[in-house]
Parts: structure tokens; sequence; C-alpha cells
């Protein structure tokens, strides 16, 4: 009997079984306190089960959007820490009363080791390849592995050698054990701040598990205090790791926007004039194909211009190239003054520009060429260091078609037509004849013959 009256039921737990000191120290307690701790442990493990859960769900979610391979380690990690956790406390039992002590302690073995397992793989992802170095990110694989394969050892041997089984398993907590530490302390050492926060978080799950590995071996006696701050350290360990992950998640979001940022800075640089600033040849092409190649897309008439400088050679012989230079400067921002939304302006090479016009007919688009040809004529150009004075250009126009077409053949009408204003005098605009597929293969060699011509 118990001091409240004749008890219902004896339940009675034995660490070791095989050891005779374990049956020395046994408490009987009545059903009723049994019930009230159960209650209590009960309510504990589910408000921590709770809480564990949380990172789980949002590790899934973030990584169906991000895809960074931390966040599936983190989450095997907590999922493994929520069933461990679940079984250890007992509150499994009365979800699966048919699940006896021996079930629930496989499972206690294999998740505890799945959760080292991952948390050596969380600690090499987060801390980085490029900062642990390939041999430390190799050993933290094979010592989390390792783990995992002495719990399948431990279990698979228990029935027939369960102290050997207990000892091997322990045993085997050593080695990931020393490994993630001194990963997370190599990190420290160079620079990762995050592994800071890193350690601070995993200190409680440390400090249990050298007890359990002590007590697992035999060198500790189990002590009430240290079992109980298990859920507890999980917990913060699993809120730390989480904020530990979505900082990291930050930063690197952080370094893919600015790496975004400076791959357009090139991207712009490589399809920008450096003189000019205008669109250079390949970045006129690609933005063409968007523009022209597909009719039904366009919108109104489209013309291609393409402008050379007349006598420009004379300037930089007479004056010097920066002179030549800086007329060029000043003729493109005359030409981009001209352009719209949905225009094109490059510099091809040379003194050589070439535009994409639209307007609602084509004497609109005559109407902006002859324009843009007055505002050169009209212009003085250089400075006090270089005077150059006024500037004349020549100008070559096609029409683009209503049927497909590509922008080698429509140059090469225009730069005819160019070819034809040079020999005619210079200084003025000619407008090539309707495109014809069969003709545009012979305008080079119009070119070619008005270059030999054009002094």
């Amino acid at each position: 009997t118990t001091e409240h009256g004749p008890a219902e039921l004896i339940l009675i737990g034995i660490l070791k079984p095989w050891d005779p000191l374990n049956f020395n120290n046994i408490e009987l307690k009545s059903t009723a306190v049994v019930q009230r701790h159960h209650k209590l442990a009960a309510a504990s493990a589910i408000l921590f089960c709770g809480i564990l859960f949380t990172p789980i769900l949002l590790n899934l979610v973030f990584y169906g959007l991000l895809r960074y391979r931390f966040m599936l380690s983190h989450s095997l990690m907590s999922t493994s820490n929520l069933i461990y956790a679940a079984f250890w406390s007992g509150i499994i039992f009365p979800v699966f009363p048919s699940i006896d002590i021996m079930q629930r302690s496989t499972v206690d073995h294999l998740f505890v080791s799945l959760g080292i397992c991952a948390g050596a793989f969380l600690v090499r992802d987060l801390c980085g390849r490029e900062v642990l170095g390939r041999k430390f990110s190799f050993a933290l694989t094979l010592s989390g592995c390792l783990q995992l394969a002495s719990a399948v050892i431990a279990i698979l041997i228990s029935p027939a050698l369960p102290y050997y089984a207990s000892q091997v398993y322990h045993l085997f907590f050593f080695v990931p054990f020393v490994m993630t530490v001194s990963a997370i302390i190599y990190a420290i050492t160079r620079g990762n701040r995050l592994a800071i926060f890193q350690l601070i978080g995993w200190s409680g799950i440390i400090f249990y598990a050298g007890c359990r590995m002590l007590r697992g071996v035999g060198v500790y006696v189990s002590n009430d205090l240290v079992d109980f701050s298990f859920l507890p350290a999980l917990v913060f360990e699993t809120l730390m790791t989480s904020l530990i992950v979505a900082f990291r998640i930050y930063q690197l979001h952080t370094e893919l926007r600015s790496a975004s940022d400076e791959l357009e800075e090139v991207r712009e640089m490589a399809d920008t004039d450096h003189l000019t600033g205008l669109l250079n040849r390949r970045a006129f092409a690609r933005k063409f194909e968007a523009r022209v190649v597909h009719p039904e897309r366009r919108e109104g008439v489209q013309a291609i211009f393409v402008i050379d400088i007349d006598h420009f050679k004379r300037v930089n012989d007479t004056l010097g190239h920066d002179a030549g230079d800086r007329a060029l400067v000043q003729i493109s921002l005359l030409l981009e003054q001209q352009c719209r939304g949905g225009d094109l302006c490059a510099r091809f090479g040379g003194e050589e520009f070439v535009l994409l016009m639209h307007a609602p007919t084509e004497a609109g688009i005559l109407a902006c060429a002859e324009r843009l040809r007055r505002n050169v004529e009209a212009n003085r150009f250089g400075d006090s260091r270089y005077p150059i004075g006024r500037l004349t250009i020549s100008m070559g126009i096609v029409f683009v078609p209503d049927s497909p077409i590509t922008l080698r053949e429509l140059y090469a009408c225009a730069d005819a037509a160019l070819y034809r204003s040079k020999n005619e005098g210079r200084n003025k605009i000619t407008v090539a004849p309707p495109f014809d597929h069969h003709n545009a293969n012979l305008r080079p060699a119009t070119r070619t013959s008005a270059k030999r011509q054009s002094v």
C-alpha cells in the first residue's frame, strides 16, 4: 500500500536491466501521482513539440521558394528532434497504445541519430564549404553518416547484445559531437559571425549530448535535472537555429541581389558604346529582334536610319582624335534627342550611327530625318580647345516592310542608300526603294563601290 491507499498499478522502469545495482533503487508511486506527473510532462511535451513544428513548416514553405539546401537539412533536423521529443516524453503512448518500450527506444535511437546527422549537414551548409574547406566539409558529412549507421547497427544487435549495442551507439556519438563543435569553432576563427550564434544555440544540446554519452558508457549517473533540461534545450536550439537560418537566407538574398546588380552593370557595359553611351551593334541587334522581327507587334511605320558624319577623317587628321571623340559625343546627344520611347539609337563603329525610328506615317519618318539633319548642320561642334566648327551628316533610310525581315537585310539597303547620299554631294538624305529580298543580296556590292568613290 501507499500513503494514498492500495496501489492499482506499479510501473517499474529499469535503465540497465543487466546491471543488478539498478534494482536497489526502486520508488513506488500511486496511480494518481503518476498520472499527475504524466499530465504535466505531456502538457510540456505537447507545448514544446508544437514549437518545434513551426520551423519545419516555415522551412518547407521557404525551400519551395528559395531552394537553399541548408533549409532541407534544418527541416530534417527539426523533424527528427520533434519525433524524438514526442517518443522520449512518452506522449506517444496515449496516441499509439500498442507501442511498447522497446519500440519507443528503437525510434528514439534512430531519430536522435538522424537529427545528429542532419545537424552535421546543417553546420556544413550554413558555415559554407568556402569557410570550412573541402576536407572539413567531407569530415562532417562522414561523421553524420557514421552516427546514423551506428544507430542501425545498435538496433540490429541489441536483442542479442544489449549492453554492447548501447556502448557502440553512445561511443559513436563522440565522432559527430567533436566534429560539429570543432567545425563551429573553426568557422568562428575564420570570421563567420553566424557560427557564434550557432554555438550559443547548440550549447544546451552540446551539454546534454555530453552527459548522454557519459551516461551511456557508464561514467555518469542519470540526473533528473539534466534529463528534463533536454526539451527546453532542444526548443532553444531549434529557435536559435531557425533565426540563424533566417538570417542566412537574408544574407544569401542580399548577396544574390548584389550579384544581380553587378551582372546588370556588366551587361549594360557590354551593351553600351564606351565613348558615347549609346547602344553598341550587338545590343541594337538584340533589341531590334524584339521590336521588328514579328510584324504583328509593330505599331505605325518603322524605318532604319544609317548615318555617317561627312569628312570626319579631316577632323581627326587636323585636330586629333580627342577632338574627333568630342564631336562623336556631341552628335550622339543630338541623335538621342530625336529618339522617343520605342526608338533605338546605336553607334556601330567609327563615325557611323544606326537608328530604328517609328512614326504614324512615312511622312513623319522623313520629317524626323530632315529635322535631325538640320539640327546637326546648324550646330557648332567642339569647344575652345578643339574648335571643330560645323559638321554635316549623310543618311540612308529604309522602311521596314510588313513581311518578316532581318536586321542584316535592312542594314544592307539603308547602307547602300547612305553611300548614294555620299556620292551625290553629302549632307543629304536618300531613301532606299521598297525592300526586295532578291535585290537585298546585291546591296553590299553597291556599298563597296561607293566607298571606293567617296573621299
